[in-house]
């Protein structure tokens, strides 16, 4: 991502963020949700990158398993926290970079088996550049592993609208994109990748759990992760 105020904001919020996978439902279920993901596609992968990797909750979650990680966040903040975290597991296979996406691939990188990206491609203005480097990252027939926002979901819709009226939240001043499964299905297959499957989640809070009365998982839930395999 590129060097802004967003990653600004993102580093002032890192402590906060990290705590969030403790306090939030929300945020509980992503873990719930991720960690299945990655239980299911990491076995066989001896290389993996975690493109917006936060305070590295996932890439230990793939150092447990013996997998080599390489996170990339462009947030000091965010970095820090995973540092620190690494001291503490005396993890020795876990790498971390300060980096702004999309970089341009080098030959000189290793590319992985699987590659994962939580909730990080909405804020990059150049979606194509993105998925043409998870591409380039990727060996052929590895994994990614995606989530965003989903478009379909009512408060998405809810959400923007209420950001137009009265610049609340604030954070909604950073994305970029928002995308359905359909959408973001045809940017990754022009982009190289063959899709596997989908899942929506972030439904717990009350409004969503409305919203799942009356229109089901599709327009109930926040965000969707998306599992691809690189042609």
């Amino acid at each position: 991502m590129a060097e802004n105020s967003f990653t600004e904001h993102i580093s002032s919020r890192a402590g906060s963020f990290k705590g969030n996978y403790s306090s939030s439902d929300d945020f509980k279920q992503r873990y719930e949700v991720w960690t299945r993901f990655l239980d299911k596609y990491a076995p066989g992968a001896n290389f993996a990158y975690d493109i917006g990797c936060g305070p590295g909750l996932f890439s230990f979650y793939l150092a447990e398993k013996g997998i080599r990680v390489e996170g990339w966040d462009g947030s000091d903040g965010m970095i820090e926290l995973c540092e620190e975290e690494k001291t503490k597991k005396s993890d020795k296979i876990t790498k971390f970079r300060k980096l702004y996406i999309p970089v341009s691939v080098t030959p000189d990188m290793e590319r992985a088996d699987l590659l994962i990206s939580s909730s990080v491609i909405e804020y990059v203005p150049d979606s194509d550049g993105v998925a043409k480097m998870f591409n380039h990252l990727l060996k052929p027939g590895g994994t990614l592993l995606v989530s965003f926002p989903n478009k379909s979901s009512w408060y998405r819709s809810f959400e923007k609208l209420a950001f137009r009226i009265s610049g609340k939240p604030s954070y909604y001043k950073f994305v970029h994109h928002l995308w359905t499964t359909d959408e973001a299905k045809k940017i990754f297959e022009l982009n190289g990748f063959e899709f596997i499957e989908h899942e929506f989640y972030a439904n717990r809070s009350l409004f969503s759990k409305l919203a799942d009365m009356l229109g089901g998982k599709k327009v109930s839930s926040n965000l969707v992760i998306m599992a691809f395999r690189r042609n």
